[in-house]
């Protein structure tokens, strides 16, 4: 599986005044607003975030898909554009992204505060 895309830490520079790169979110909105039976999220949309430091590592991989295995990402694989994150839970992978955000916090989104963590296992 190979990813054709873009590395955001190219174009990212945070609005945030006198915050440190380490303690910032990249947030990630995207434009599927998820249903599950009568619920619906109250925030609107799936969103996702990852600390801005493992987005802007240069040894790690972080990426704005537009084609997978030569070919345009399909629909169902997020098309026109994913944030593709390895080494994090697929949830932080956000499909049909809307919107990139540098932000002093996680996305607010219910999927990033309720769903989707995990927690070391001396943590109990």
């Amino acid at each position: 599986l190979t990813y054709a895309g873009v590395a955001p830490e190219a174009g990212l520079v945070s609005e945030e005044a006198g915050g440190e790169d380490d303690q910032l979110h990249l947030q990630m909105e995207g434009l599927d607003r998820p249903r599950v039976g009568d619920w619906k999220d109250t925030k609107g949309f799936y969103g996702a975030s990852v600390p801005l430091a493992w987005a802007q590592d240069p040894r790690r991989d972080c990426v704005l898909a537009f084609a997978m295995n030569g070919e345009p990402l399909p629909l169902d694989h997020g098309a026109p554009v994913r944030c593709v994150i390895p080494g994090t839970a697929g949830a932080r992978s956000v499909k049909w992204l809307s919107k990139l955000i540098v932000a002093s916090g996680e996305s607010q989104s219910h999927w990033q505060q309720n769903d989707y963590k995990a927690f070391h296992c001396s943590v109990t």
